[in-house]
């Protein structure tokens, strides 16, 4: 299996024709040494209790993240030698298109186990295994990118990472935010926040551009055959995959508020509150107010396609919201009409 010139390996990989049929194989590639005794759960130190323990929110702590050195078998295996090339390879240095084929062989390697049937503590030790490896700060890194196919790659990394409610994980990223320390992997600049931010205004301004670029697909259609008469064939078909096309979004609104309903899923308190107002941070930006306003952009303009947004929506606001035991969250959404959008 790769050691060497891993990311390379991938991206020619990647080219072949097996690769969709022969990704589950590549996947057990990196499956080694992340878990000592995996699926036998108290065999190896920190290995996660049978039952989930109750969680006080005002009293939860931070994760605290065993340096990778400190374990000769997981310094050693596949997987961590993946995410350390992510680490290093960012900024103009930065391959794209193979860092997100790296970072789809990390989601590849948590839903191999949410496949597997009764499995809820592989899939744990698997999530806990990468967090402590350093793919949370990678999936961070990727989402602050202002490059939008890094964004959605750290994005889908995140929200595998954070599947089935993992504190671990929650609590690492908790840790990672609200220092501000997180930088895009593109080198961009941006931080998580303030990218996230734009990617919920985007969404709202997609609502349009979606209803515009199906008009502008309606009257093409229209005037099809006057269109191409006397084209070639060839360039028919041009106008054609046109008109099937979908809309594009740069925003993917679906993964990005999954994604932050998943980081204060369980009534995390700290991640709540932080979702609206980052004191340590030289811009805050309200999380919560954005959602709340994309959400009665959606209400307005509600149709088939953005009915799933707007369920998400809902989700996270209700998430952000329960047990919020400092009211911070429900005086921020006091200041919308929701009621009348809810309603």
């Amino acid at each position: 299996h790769p050691q060497r010139q891993l990311t390379d390996f991938i991206s020619a990989f990647r080219e072949t024709e097996t690769f969709g049929s022969e990704f589950s194989s590549f996947i057990e590639v990196f499956l080694e040494g992340l878990i000592s005794n995996e699926g036998a759960p108290g065999k190896r130190k920190g290995a996660l209790p049978s039952k989930k323990k109750k969680r006080t929110p005002s009293r939860r702590k931070v994760a605290s993240v065993v340096p990778l050195d400190d374990d000769p078998m997981r310094k050693k295996a596949p997987a961590a030698n993946l995410v350390r090339q992510l680490k290093w390879g960012c900024g103009e240095s930065l391959n794209v298109d193979q860092t997100i084929t790296c970072a789809r062989v990390l989601c590849g390697i948590i839903e191999d186990a949410s496949k597997r049937a009764g499995t809820t503590n592989l899939l744990r030790q698997r999530q806990e295994s990468l967090n402590q490896m350093g793919a949370s700060a990678v999936a961070l890194a990727m989402v602050a990118s202002e490059n939008h196919k890094l964004y959605l790659a750290g994005l889908n990394l995140g929200v595998d990472l954070l599947a089935g409610g993992s504190w671990e994980v929650q609590s690492t990223m908790y840790g990672l935010l609200e220092s501000g320390e997180v930088k895009a992997l593109d080198g961009s600049g941006t931080t998580v926040f303030t990218r996230i931010r734009s990617a919920l205004r985007l969404s709202e301004r997609e609502i349009h551009r979606r209803k515009a670029f199906l008009a502008t697909q309606k009257m093409q259609r229209d005037s099809f055959e006057e269109m191409t008469l006397g084209l070639s064939e060839a360039t028919i078909e041009v106008f054609r995959r046109d008109l099937d096309a979908e809309f594009e979004t740069l925003a993917h609104p679906c993964s990005l508020l999954c994604f932050l309903q998943r980081l204060c899923e369980g009534h995390y308190v700290e991640m709540q509150d932080l979702l609206h107002d980052q004191p340590n941070s030289k811009v805050s930006s309200s999380l919560v107010s954005d959602a709340a306003l994309l959400l009665i952009e959606l209400e307005a303009n509600l149709d088939e396609y953005v009915a799933e947004q707007a369920r998400l929506c809902c989700d996270l606001l209700v998430e952000v919201v329960q047990g919020n035991t400092t009211g911070v969250i429900a005086t921020v959404l006091s200041e919308f009409k929701l009621s009348e959008t809810l309603n």
